[in-house]
């Protein structure tokens, strides 16, 4: 990256054409994360020893069978407390350079937390989870043989897709549980499968009472109750992922050279209506100067409404297109070229591997219709936004309604023995229907109080089995829960992204977040408020009117509330991270005056890390 012109001698009068205020102040963050880590202060992201508490130790004990181990099932909870030990000290110690690794660490330690305890204390799936595998097809006696005078067909599956045609010539899917008695590596894929599958594509937690069911990927639909789309086809699939692609990094590289310009999303919210003085200047007029609004925002009219309307549309763009970047990137790694990665021996139609199927990788979104048109806030959290942290979130709320009884209304009691099957009292079921299981679908607007409840996939032809529905104030609580988490979380990340700084202020994200389980529940008071008083009445009332007062809902809500987190990414400085490493704006001369269209520096990229112990050295990310 090219050095901008230096600060020195600016006046009232500069020109902010010739001065880059977002790669000054990159400079010093850098400086003082520099001066940080060689103080012992604090240390970098590496791997492994990085992710030692969120994945390694997770994996390995529940890679090692516990239904038939009492003593060792019991051993979950100073395992679990471990996890929690070194994800604080994770969070407590380490940061990074990078902007975007400085974020994501405090959403690792954070994050790492909520998905181990979910899998160690939460659930059990060692006897509840199974998970989509493919075996070779075999012929079997009994497959069209004859059983109580009634002839057994085959089952026929038609395909869900091309990935899956193409394996169903030589395989048939199963659901396989937690191999106990397969060698350790098999254990161990098993479980590194389940702990990096946070969307569930191909698993479920039903309880089964027995194995090796076959699984119907046929009724998995091609879009889930909250539109939200998977690829038929590899052509589709190529075509949907390149679109984001493209679009994702054009929209990144046109905001990281307009939001550089401007101060609040370099330095955050201004403290006392002034901004750091991280100028290198001799005046206060001139680092006033430095930090003034560029040009493009004081010639808007009502700068006082517009400006932070302008700045709210720029950071959910932002936000928008580098969640749809990164998972593009990765599906397509995925199903293009890890295939190539397989054993030559084995192709990617005889492997027992799903992962580079494209059922597998639904769009990140659902239907924006179909959630926030028709659903409003609700919609928009449960079923549009990304659905990835969903299952950490509510697994605790659940739990904690399961143990005092509340969960369906009254107390109610299982009792579990150890030869993986449910006690008295518990309740059975097979495998099958959906292969999404009891995740892929995105879990379709669980959040939402007015969904329809006590559903469970289950059953071997794919049946619904009914449970009792959860009491409105069980659904407030795991609500309310879920999205203090999520607050929680997004709050590591700008506790971490600032280390190097000391200007976190945790409490934003927070309150962002609780205040969206506060507008979900208030939408949903106020239209069972307007449909008693025969105000709303469902089929009576046009369509298009509840479309926009779910619409004009959202968008005010979310403008009101989002400063929250908004302000607290921009303290952070995750908008000056660089993730396209090519500008083309910046090669067509739209850039500031000495910025290179090669966007990357040492600072981005693997590196060699040595620490003053070995349990610190590693791969630098």
């Amino acid at each position: 990256m090219a050095a901008p012109a230096s600060g020195a001698g600016l006046g009232p009068g500069f020109d902010h054409g010739h001065f880059n205020l977002g790669a000054h102040h990159q400079r010093q963050y850098r400086a003082a994360f520099h001066a940080a880590v060689a103080a012992g202060e604090l240390r970098p992201l590496v791997f492994p020893w990085s992710f030692v508490g969120s994945f390694f130790l997770p994996l390995v004990y529940l890679s090692i069978p516990h239904t038939t181990r009492p003593w060792l099932y019991r051993m979950r909870w100073p395992v679990a407390a471990a996890v929690v030990f070194l994800n604080v000290r994770l969070l407590q110690t380490t940061s990074a350079a990078n902007e975007a690794v400085a974020y994501a660490t405090g959403l690792i330690a954070v994050w790492g937390t909520i998905w181990a305890l979910r899998l160690l204390i939460f659930t059990r799936p060692q006897w509840d989870a199974a998970r989509v595998e493919r075996r070779p097809r075999t012929r079997r006696q009994n497959e069209n043989g004859v059983s109580n005078g009634t002839e057994k067909k085959p089952t026929v599956m038609a395909p869900l897709d091309e990935s899956v045609a193409a394996a169903l010539q030589h395989c048939e899917y199963i659901w396989q549980p937690f191999p106990a008695t397969a060698p350790f590596l098999t254990r161990l894929g098993w479980t590194a499968d389940l702990l990096t599958s946070l969307r569930g594509a191909g698993w479920t937690f039903a309880p089964s009472s027995s194995s090796l069911h076959l699984a119907r990927l046929d009724l998995t639909p091609l879009a889930s109750r909250t539109g939200t789309p998977r690829s038929p086809t590899y052509r589709a699939f190529l075509r949907s992922r390149l679109l984001h692609l493209a679009l994702s990094s054009l929209t990144i590289d046109l905001l990281t050279i307009v939001m550089r310009r401007d101060p609040y999303f370099v330095f955050g919210p201004a403290a006392d209506g002034e901004y750091p003085s991280t100028i290198a200047t001799t005046t206060t007029t001139t680092t006033a100067a430095a930090t003034a609004l560029p040009p493009f925002l004081t010639a808007l009219p009502c700068p006082r409404f517009t400006i932070p309307l302008l700045r709210n549309l720029a950071a959910l763009a932002g936000i928008l297109a580098g969640l749809h970047l990164y998972p593009a990137v990765l599906q397509l790694a995925t199903v293009f070229l890890l295939p190539a990665l397989l054993p030559t021996t084995t192709s990617t139609t005889t492997s027992t591997t799903t992962a580079v199927e494209l059922w597998r990788h639904p769009a990140l979104f659902g239907g924006f219709g179909i959630c926030v048109l028709d659903r409003g806030l609700a919609g928009f959290w449960g079923g549009w936004w990304h659905q990835l942290f969903r299952e950490g979130f509510v697994a605790p709320a659940r739990w904690v309604l399961g143990r005092f009884g509340w969960e369906h209304g009254r107390k109610e009691r299982r009792r579990r023995s150890w030869d993986g099957r449910m006690g008295k009292g518990g309740r059975r079921s097979s495998y099958g229907g959906c292969a999404c299981g009891g995740g892929g679908c995105e879990k379709e607007l669980l959040l939402q109080l007015q969904e329809e409840d006590g559903k469970v996939k289950g059953g071997t032809a794919g049946k619904v089995k009914k449970t009792a529905p959860r009491g409105p104030l069980a659904k407030a609580a795991e609500l309310l829960l879920a999205f203090l988490l999520s607050g929680l979380l997004h709050a590591a990340g700008g506790y971490t992204g600032v280390a190097a700084r000391g200007r976190a202020v945790v409490w934003t994200p927070v309150a962002f977040f609780g205040l969206q389980a506060v507008g979900v529940l208030l939408q949903g008071g106020a239209c069972a408020l307007l449909r008693r008083g025969g105000i709303l009445v469902p089929g009576v009332t046009p369509r298009w009117l509840r479309r926009a007062g779910n619409l004009a809902f959202v968008v005010l809500w979310l403008h009101l509330t989002c400063w929250g987190l908004i302000d607290d990414m921009s303290r952070a400085g995750l908008w000056l991270f660089e993730p396209v490493p090519v500008s083309p704006l910046r090669a067509m001369g739209f850039g500031p005056p000495g910025e290179s269209w090669w966007r990357w520096d040492g600072e981005y990229g693997l590196r060699w890390y040595s620490g003053r112990h070995w349990w610190e050295s590693g791969i630098r990310l």
